[in-house]
């Protein structure tokens, strides 16, 4: 921007006009004989003059080629000023550098820095020098300075930190908190205070010290840890029994969330380290916890509690271990070489996805296990048969006494097992497992044991089961001969119940039926003084008392029992009814009949049994 005049420009500036009539201009209007307003040489300068000023003033060189210049300028003026206003405040006194006086009682310099973060502080302001040396002391300081402590940036080292006041701590996903040795083998951060919290987004490395990481002590009640990369945890000799990522030693209302990788066992106590452990009676917690090429998963010894997700790939030892409480979890998932679950009292899933693992579910002395949906996966396609998938579905273990009562509402897979239930060791309560849709895969090179080992229900007061699919495929072609043995208990305390369940015997390509030396046989179902098993939809050998598998006789005809003649051994109710599976017409010409089958009309073993007679008309 400068002077520019196409034609007729003058070599003197114009005067100042002497009067000025003020005013706005205005069109012309040819009708009314008024001509448009005229500007003027003084009003082009003023204007001109005016713009060339700024510029000059702002640093500029007004240059009639050039149409930016003001904007230009304004903005760098503009900016250098900001920057100079900053730097100056960044300094200490910068204040009074640009002008400004501090002379109130109890006046302090701030920096920028300072007034930014005047709501939280850094573990370097309190002298941390996050480069991996001890800074435990230093780290301790700032957690109770009663501010949030923000770790941003470094590698945070620590011993033993221990905060008696309730506390505030993020770790960023670009720093590390990193425990180093100590003789001292409790957790590395221990927190106390009510209401503490601690977000770790970035690595909290356990530097396989023998020693938890973080542990909420019975006082820090409704505290809450979150832990999303927390790593080489590891138990040694000396460590404690409960080594975790995270634990809580009765602290109530806890909230918390580990995701974990690469703990191991050195030595230590065999089930540890776990991703997470709740102790000392925990109440009201919530939480969740992932894991991988971890040891154990999760333990927990509570009032009461509830997990949303135990996630736990390639883990040495168990999903859950329960000892004590009510805990409800809503997913599990584990692969690994233990049992998924362990129940000494009352635990309630609401689905569980297995697949490896010496048994799906384990009992010793608990009083209720719950899982709504199980489905396993025993890797049944590789070799060498147990390593690669769970040995059982459900066992009691060894040392049980009660082991209380079992719901399984589904169950849903395929494996190679040493047996299918193991529940024959003490004593339990009531079984009900419903729906089963499963394929049982023969390998005599894991069951070891032999074919009456198969599915043993003998240490349960009463059972239901119902509506069962099992489909027993012989791989090998081995053809044993005997019989699958399904063992109920000879003595139920309370109404039992067995209705459609069904096992098929398959040879290898699981559609032609195995040879008939192999079979299935139930045992127990009509042993005891007085039979209150009630049955439905099943097949029965008449001169043995037991079921046999589904295809037996042709199966059950309209959901109905079937047999070919009336029992003569077993003890039987008053009122059960039994189809017969092979009617045949007989009878004097004209009064022809048909036995469909037999109902008890007297209790007893095996009782009084009545034909019924349906006349054919012949």
């Amino acid at each position: 921007m400068d002077r520019y005049l196409k034609a007729n420009a003058s070599t003197v500036a114009p005067t100042v006009p002497a009067t000025n009539t003020g005013g706005y201009p205005q069109d012309g209007k040819p009708e009314s004989d008024l001509d448009g307003s005229i500007p003027g040489a003084w009003w082009f300068h003023s204007i001109t003059e005016e713009i060339r000023g700024a510029i000059s003033k702002l640093g500029g060189e007004p240059d009639w080629t050039k149409t930016d210049q003001l904007g230009a300028a304004i903005a760098g003026a503009i900016s250098t000023a900001t920057n100079y206003a900053t730097q100056s405040l960044a300094t200490d006194h910068g204040a009074n550098s640009i002008g400004f006086v501090q002379d109130a009682d109890g006046a302090v310099s701030l920096t920028v820095a300072s007034v930014l973060r005047r709501n939280w502080v850094t573990p370097q302001e309190f002298g941390c020098k996050c480069d991996g040396s001890d800074d435990t002391a230093n780290f301790v300081a700032a957690l109770s300075s009663g501010k949030p402590v923000h770790h941003i940036f470094g590698t945070l080292a620590i011993t033993n930190a221990i905060v008696v006041v309730p506390c505030e701590f993020y770790v960023g996903s670009l720093a590390t908190i990193k425990l180093l040795p100590s003789t001292d083998y409790r957790a590395g951060l221990i927190l106390q205070g009510v209401r503490s919290r601690v977000v770790c987004a970035g690595l909290f490395d356990g530097n396989s010290v023998g020693r938890s990481l973080i542990e909420t002590s019975a006082s820090a009640a409704d505290s809450q840890v979150f832990l999303y990369n927390a790593a080489n945890v590891s138990s040694v000799a000396a460590s404690q029994a409960y080594v975790s990522g995270y634990v809580n030693s009765g602290a109530p209302g806890i909230e918390f969330h580990v995701t974990a990788r690469d703990f191991s066992n050195k030595g230590g106590q065999p089930s540890s380290p776990r991703v997470a452990t709740m102790q000392a009676n925990a109440d009201r917690f919530r939480g969740s916890v992932k894991g991988t090429n971890v040891h154990g998963g999760f333990t927990c010894q509570c009032v009461t509690g509830h997990i949303d997700l135990i996630d736990v790939f390639n883990a040495a030892d168990n999903g859950i271990y329960h000892l004590a409480g009510s805990l409800t979890v809503g997913d599990l998932i584990y692969r690994g070489s233990e049992e998924s679950a362990v129940n000494e009292a009352s635990l309630f899933v609401d689905r569980a996805f297995l697949s490896g693992g010496i048994t799906s579910i384990g009992i010793q002395n608990a009083t209720k296990t719950h899982i709504g949906l199980l489905q396993i996966d025993g890797d049944a396609d590789q070799p060498n048969g147990a390593s690669y998938g769970p040995t059982g579905i459900v066992r009691l273990r060894t040392g049980n006494t009660n082991g209380g009562d079992l719901t399984i509402g589904a169950i849903k897979g395929r494996i190679r097992p040493y047996w299918l239930f193991g529940l024959d060791v003490g004593a339990m309560g009531h079984i009900d497992i419903q729906n089963v849709d499963l394929e049982f895969l023969y390998d005599p090179r894991v069951m070891t044991a032999g074919l009456t080992y198969f599915c043993r229900l003998s240490a349960c007061a009463s059972y239901k089961l119902r509506n069962w699919n099992v489909r027993i495929i012989d791989i090998n072609d081995a053809a044993p001969a005997g019989y699958f043995k399904v063992d109920l208990t000879k003595n139920p305390m309370r109404q039992c119940f067995i209705e459609d369940v069904r096992f098929y015997l398959y040879k290898a390509d699981g559609v032609t039926p195995i040879d008939p030396a192999t079979y299935l046989r139930f045992y127990g179902a009509v042993a005891s003084p007085t039979s209150i098993v009630a049955t439905k939809g099943m097949t029965w050998e008449f001169n043995a008392g037991t079921m046999r598998e589904a295809t037996w006789l042709g199966g059950a005809l309209n959901a109905n029992d079937v047999a070919s003649s009336a029992p003569t051994v077993g003890t039987w109710a008053r009122g059960k009814v039994i189809a017969n599976a092979m009617p045949l017409e007989m009878g004097a010409a004209g009064s022809k009949y048909v036995v469909t089958g037999w109902i008890n009309t007297a209790p007893g073993a095996p009782g009084t049994w009545l034909a019924l007679r349906a006349p054919t008309g012949n």
